[in-house]
């Protein structure tokens, strides 16, 4: 249990030693957030895969990629190198990532959905017994890929990178030595949980359709019913393993967590209680049910208060802790500004370091190419905008495809938006608050005051026409609203820098 008198009095302490001690393990290693909501548990009927990808330092891009039919003998690539065939047919899919090299690959990270409404998202955990690796082909990065490139349903990209990690071995590979993921999975249907532990066994845990679940930076699965196959996929060797080192007693509760993970009383970062895990956790935890929960409690799933609508879902990524005793605007180091997002991250969801951050929606009640939306938010979501992207979209704008790390871009998306919130760092209780965050809400509502027309248009063109027809409106749509946003990013860029100077506030001249 958390010692949370204790915690109050460290906190603001923790936060202190993070600037003064930047090469700590803490920066090392990725931050990310991954939210699961069951149908039963959205105001709409769907399923929700909602996450921060926090990642200080790399641009990301948002990419098409469409089907494939493939060559027999054909061969796919993973991460390490190795080939193993490819399938016939890869499906479409939309992404975005962090861009940087591992391996194989030029991008990293991947967050997505596919043309079969089939969405995945991942966070790095790091915080459990070590197993012998070597050998082991495949790496948390390919997980994604695979899931997106060949899955027709949740269950399907389990079976199909399950089957894969069982006869190829896993490492964490990118993640950091010895890392692993949470990895979400998701469909029209239902969400799971895919929790893998390199070199030895995993466990996927199907979220219930009326909870809301998350995972911030480690395994979230304690307790569960090994005779509830309905709900629980697990490896071959998971309990026997257990059992012979000593970790299980059968006819006992099997905590997952407690019996591969570490204990909570690490000193090292990453495990469950720690106060960047710790306090995102009770945050969302308290968001979602509409109640502050006791901060003792460690839950990575609640049933909500009220059905949750897709903008309760990105208040929630935005959240720094505005409003509770641990504000990150009054924090040591928020300046005369109340600069939030005054460390790359720290122990809010939404942080100066969040590469990108998604909402994706799926709905079962419209074909696939309309009713799958991943709303996407460049850098940190507190001070950016999210866009709607259809899966039915056929290409992206070529700025949201372009961006290096530390290369500014002034025709790069990412770049604009970074520059937007990085400016906003100056005066943020002027610049964000007023200047900003009014014009990104402003941009907002009129999205969600549309959307529904465009959902019945693209119906009425699908239906009419086809889809080839619904799918050239929904991406001219998704196209135009992202490059105006964009120009808004671009126009806010200028009007910042021209405002803010010199530690003065200059209204422009009225013409």
């Amino acid at each position: 249990m958390i010692d949370i008198d204790k915690f109050r009095g460290i906190f603001f302490v923790f936060a202190a030693l993070l600037a003064l001690f930047p090469s700590s393990g803490y920066e090392a290693r990725a931050a990310c957030t991954v939210i699961l909501i069951g149908k039963d548990a959205t105001a709409d009927g769907s399923v929700v895969l909602a996450a921060n990808d926090d990642w200080p330092g790399y641009p990301s891009h948002l990419v098409h990629v469409p089907g494939k039919k493939h060559a027999t003998g054909e061969m796919y690539t993973l991460v390490r190198g190795k080939r193993i065939p490819q399938v016939e047919t890869t499906f479409g899919y939309n992404y975005v990532c962090c861009v940087y090299s591992t391996g194989t690959r030029k991008e990293s990270w991947l967050y997505g959905i596919n043309e079969n409404q089939v969405a995945v998202a991942m966070a790095g955990a790091y915080n459990f017994k070590e197993f012998d690796t070597e050998g082991c082909e495949l790496e948390a990065d390919d997980l994604p890929w695979l899931v997106l490139e060949r899955a027709k349903t949740a269950r399907d990209g389990l079976e199909i990178i399950t089957g894969l990690i069982d006869e190829l071995g896993l490492d964490g590979g990118s993640v950091d030595e010895g890392g692993s993921v949470s990895l979400a999975i998701a469909d029209p249907d239902e969400g799971w949980w895919f929790e893998p532990i390199p070199g030895g066994p995993w466990m996927a845990t199907r979220v219930p359709d009326n909870a809301v679940s998350f995972r911030p930076n480690c395994f979230g699965t304690h307790v569960v019913d090994l005779n509830d196959k309905a709900n629980l996929l697990i490896s071959d060797n998971l309990v026997n393993l257990a059992v012979a080192n000593g970790w299980y007693k059968p006819g006992t509760p099997f905590d997952y967590v407690g019996t591969y993970c570490l204990s909570r009383d690490r000193s090292e970062g990453f495990h469950e209680t720690d106060p960047v895990n710790a306090m995102r956790r009770w945050r969302m935890a308290s968001l979602f049910s509409g109640k502050k929960l006791p901060e003792k409690r460690v839950a990575y799933e609640v049933v909500p208060e009220n059905k949750i609508t897709i903008r309760g879902v990105m208040a929630v990524l935005r959240d720094y802790l505005q409003g509770t005793e641990y504000d990150l605007s009054k924090a040591p180091g928020s300046g005369a500004y109340g600069n939030p997002f005054h460390e790359d991250w720290g122990i809010g969801l939404s942080r100066a370091g969040t590469v990108v951050s998604i909402v994706t929606q799926l709905r079962s009640r419209l074909p696939n190419e309309i009713g799958g939306i991943m709303w996407v938010a460049f850098d940190t979501p507190a001070t950016s905008v999210y866009v709607p992207w259809y899966l039915g979209i056929t290409d992206t704008p070529e700025p949201y495809k372009v961006g290096e790390a530390g290369k500014y871009n002034d025709g790069s998306a990412w770049w604009n938006f970074q520059e937007v919130g990085n400016l906003c760092f100056r005066r943020y209780h002027d610049a964000a608050l007023k200047d900003v965050i009014p014009a990104w809400k402003t941009f907002e509502d009129r999205e969600f005051e549309e959307i529904g027309s465009i959902d019945k248009k693209a119906l009425q063109l699908y239906r009419e026409k086809g889809r080839a027809a619904a799918r050239e409106f929904l991406n001219e749509y998704s196209n135009l609203q992202g490059i105006r946003a964009m120009e808004t990013a671009a126009a806010l860029k200028n009007r910042l820098r021209g405002k803010y100077l010199d530690n003065t506030v200059v209204e422009a001249n009225p013409d």
